[in-house]
């Protein structure tokens, strides 16, 4: 009979623990057996019906200074689309950014930054960026594509002022570069838009075109010249 009664005592005990809140001080470790690990649910599991945010798992610490870190299960109004939603303080600009990194215990255990995400932007390998993607290294593609606003093509318009070929040797001589084409230290200050640079180079390549379909029709004309004033 006192066993009943410990064991009733005991299942009203776990009951209440149960329903209450539960702070764990240290680590908390769960085990399912000794080579699977039990499910962690923040939450209910599923609730059917529901859409929006589900339940969210907080962090905090370290003064906290009151941004709402998070991650949340979310799902879409159509119950089509599930998303890991992760919450990153409340301020604009780069105050609050997503950051992946290691310690480097060879630099007196200082933070080295990998991966950043802030409004501006996403970078990789630079603690700042200022594009929607910048990268202090080498990027490797298979492949690349790149919209352009505009092309070269508008060279062979019959309205376009080819340059005389003596002009773009007087530039040449002056700036040292080809026109409409940036110089050495401009390239070095600024960097290359590739698209941009990409349309420039197939401009020069159009109008050598155009002055090499020249020369063919000069050359032509001086071999029939030659030609009458042999018959002659």
């Amino acid at each position: 009979m006192k066993k009943y009664i410990l064991l009733i005592i005991s299942i009203i005990i776990v009951a209440n623990i149960a329903a209450q809140d539960q702070t764990v001080t240290g680590n908390l470790r769960v085990n399912h057996s000794i080579t699977t690990k039990a499910d962690i649910y923040v939450g209910e599991f599923e609730v059917p019906g529901k859409m929006g945010l589900g339940s969210k798992l907080y962090f905090g610490g370290n003064d906290f200074n009151t941004d709402f870190i998070w991650l949340a299960k979310f799902v879409s109004e159509d119950k089509a689309r599930t998303e890991l939603r992760v919450n990153i303080g409340d301020d604009s600009g780069i105050s609050d950014r997503f950051v992946v990194g290691n310690i480097k215990w060879d630099s007196n255990n200082t933070w080295k930054d990998w991966f950043i995400v802030t409004e501006f932007g996403v970078g990789i390998k630079t603690s700042n960026p200022s594009c929607a993607l910048d990268v202090n290294g080498t990027i490797r593609s298979k492949e690349m594509k790149i919209e352009a606003i505009g092309w070269s093509d508008f060279v062979f318009d019959e309205d376009y002022n080819l340059r005389p070929l003596p002009e773009v040797e007087t530039h040449i001589k002056e700036h040292k570069h080809l026109p409409e084409i940036p110089s050495e230290k401009e390239v070095l200050e600024n960097g290359v838009n590739v698209v941009e640079m990409q349309a420039k180079l197939l401009q020069k390549i159009e109008e050598l075109t155009l002055y090499v379909i020249g020369q063919d029709k000069r050359i032509k004309a001086l071999e029939e010249e030659s030609r009458l004033l042999k018959n002659e």
